[in-house]
């Protein structure tokens, strides 16, 4: 962290060059928000986390601590490998997503999903993914994103 910088806050980061987990901090420096990582085989590097530093910051008191913590998955190799609601990130699903199919026109300027001819969910097969989301989330979901097949 150099002079024209003020700390913000400390976290944990993934080394893009070796992939281990690293102390990190979130800086402000020339009005912008960035991530500050400290490897100790790569060195330190920094990465723009936001441009408009009065932005960010005042979105930041729109976070909610997590209500419940569920896992999905068990830790094998542990971060960044394991990916998914497992027991180190006491987190939960903030967003579920549902691809009903993965059928389309394949006209979208810029696809997300890797859309083809492919095949549609079963109204059953909607249900019990509904189902376990909700399970999964203790009784209560909180938000849906229903997905795929968008016309362009």
């Amino acid at each position: 962290m150099d002079r024209n910088s003020t700390y913000h806050e400390s976290t944990t980061s993934i080394c893009p060059q070796c992939s281990e987990r690293v102390p990190a901090k979130i800086i402000i420096k020339n009005k912008s928000i960035f991530l500050e990582k400290y490897c100790k085989k790569h060195g330190i590097q920094e990465e723009l986390l936001e441009e408009d530093a009065e932005y960010y910051l005042d979105r930041r008191k729109y976070d909610k601590p997590g209500t419940i913590s569920t896992t999905q998955t068990k830790i094998n190799k542990g971060c960044p490998f394991d990916c998914g609601l497992c027991p180190n990130h006491d987190q939960h699903t903030c967003i579920a997503l549902i691809e009903i199919t993965n059928n389309c026109n394949l006209k979208c300027p810029v696809c997300y999903a890797n859309g083809g001819k492919g095949k549609f969910l079963s109204l059953n097969r909607i249900s019990e993914m509904l189902d376990f989301y909700v399970e999964s989330e203790g009784g209560e979901a909180e938000i849906l994103q229903i997905s795929g097949g968008e016309p362009t």
